[in-house]
């Protein structure tokens, strides 16, 4: 039996080929992951952009001199059960807090907390409603009121009480 020294020489190529296409494989993969990291680390306003026509979705100037001349510390909070939040009112909650280090949200679930609100005199405010809070004052935003989605869109309902806080 004859030993090939070309079939053994063309194995050892394939192997090395192969091994070789494996790292470059976990390489590429070891990029997009980082990569991926990296663009998560970004603030979010730099990452998301507006396409709505009427810009709906985006801070009006006044809206954002208002909120990064924030002095006191401001609490909002969203009153929604967990899983039924409103992405379009996370999404302003969020843009109102990028702008300012004054102003913070978190949501809290009525089924979970169903004595928060009555805290601050707010015994049957609806599901989707906001309380928003400065030191001792407060003012609750209700989601039933036909104006409320208007008024917390256009901001001026809970600027104007930051503002005054």
């Amino acid at each position: 039996m004859k030993w090939n020294k070309n079939a053994s020489s063309q194995k050892g190529r394939v192997f090395r080929s192969g091994l070789l296409s494996t790292a470059m494989l976990a390489a590429v993969l070891v990029l997009a992951v980082l990569l991926n990291l990296l663009v998560r680390a970004i603030p979010a306003k730099y990452t998301e952009f507006d396409l709505s026509e009427a810009k709906m979705y985006t801070l009006s100037d006044s809206t954002k001199a208002l909120v990064e001349g924030l002095e006191k510390d401001v609490h909002i909070y969203y009153l929604c059960e967990t899983g039924s939040e409103d992405a379009i009112i996370t999404k302003l909650l969020d843009h109102y807090a990028a702008e300012s280090g004054h102003l913070s949200w978190e949501q809290k679930d009525p089924t979970l907390y169903p004595t928060f609100a009555a805290k601050y005199g707010a015994e049957n405010v609806s599901t989707g409603s906001l309380i928003v809070t400065c030191g001792e004052n407060s003012t609750v935003l209700d989601a039933a009121s036909c104006c409320w989605s208007f008024l917390f869109l256009s901001c001026r309902s809970c600027i104007s009480f930051i503002s005054l806080a």
